[in-house]
């Protein structure tokens, strides 16, 4: 988000939750929020899915420019698991990129739900801090 609350104050955080708090509420689809992130998904088998989810984006710009909290949108992406169907989706006219893997509260997910990616980054972090003892 572009705009935000004051750094290191009791009372920035509370009135964040307190702002977006209602921001599930504008949506059809399953929205998770994490401090400032937030996730939004839904399983999407068919086009009147991926037009549903593409509303759901649309109400979210639409809250985000009534509150006045600007989502980036070069930091939005989009993470399609098992994807068979091609849609572009957009946030405030902003085409999202297209990811093939996405790290989610330290994890990276990828999009055949393998943890394939994430070990190998786990591994090539502990050979680093090896050789750094050697």
């Amino acid at each position: 988000m572009i705009s935000g609350v004051p750094q290191g104050s009791i009372l920035g955080p509370i009135l964040f939750l307190l702002l977006i708090n209602d921001l599930p509420d504008k949506i059809s689809s399953v929205a998770k929020l994490f401090a400032d992130d937030s996730k939004l998904y839904r399983s999407v088998r068919s086009d009147d899915d991926c037009k549903l989810l593409q509303d759901d984006l649309n109400s979210l710009a639409a809250w985000s420019n009534q509150w006045l909290m600007r989502f980036n949108e070069d930091k939005c992406v989009v993470l399609k698991i098992h994807a068979s169907l091609n849609y572009i989706y957009t946030l405030n006219g902003t085409q999202l990129k297209e990811v093939d893997e996405q790290r989610d509260l330290g994890v990276i997910v990828n999009n055949r739900l393998t943890p394939s990616s994430h070990i190998q980054n786990i591994t090539s972090k502990a050979s680093q801090r090896l050789f750094m003892i050697k």
